[in-house]
């Protein structure tokens, strides 16, 4: 019963913390890219060699959470990265691209 308690208290501390990190920055966050990286090019890509989220999954060539990222637009390993070039003999620019967000400076 003690360690049940514990952890509730801990959850109701963490989730105030989260609420007024959000409330504090929340508004740097509304608008923007979270990452940049567009992972277009590799679902296409997949879906040119018949590699499907089913294959993925079957043969388990990458995890499907990072799997998920991709789909969603998430930060990926370097690792990750390799194996897929490997994988899809290509160049990382092959499967994915920066795309800046509104007003940044390109350079």
């Amino acid at each position: 019963m003690c360690i049940l308690s514990l952890a509730l208290v801990i959850c109701f501390c963490y989730n105030d913390i989260v609420k007024k990190y959000v409330q504090e920055f929340g508004h740097l966050l509304k608008g923007k890219t979270i990452m940049p990286i567009k992972y277009d090019k590799l679902l296409l890509l997949l879906d040119k060699k018949g590699i499907t989220s089913y294959t993925v999954k079957k043969d388990n060539l990458i995890g499907q959470a990072t799997f998920k990222k991709i789909k969603e637009g998430g930060d990926i390993d370097t690792r990750t990265i390799a194996k897929l070039c490997a994988l899809l003999d290509c160049q990382p620019g092959d499967i994915m691209e920066y795309v800046p967000e509104d007003g940044e400076d390109n350079g």
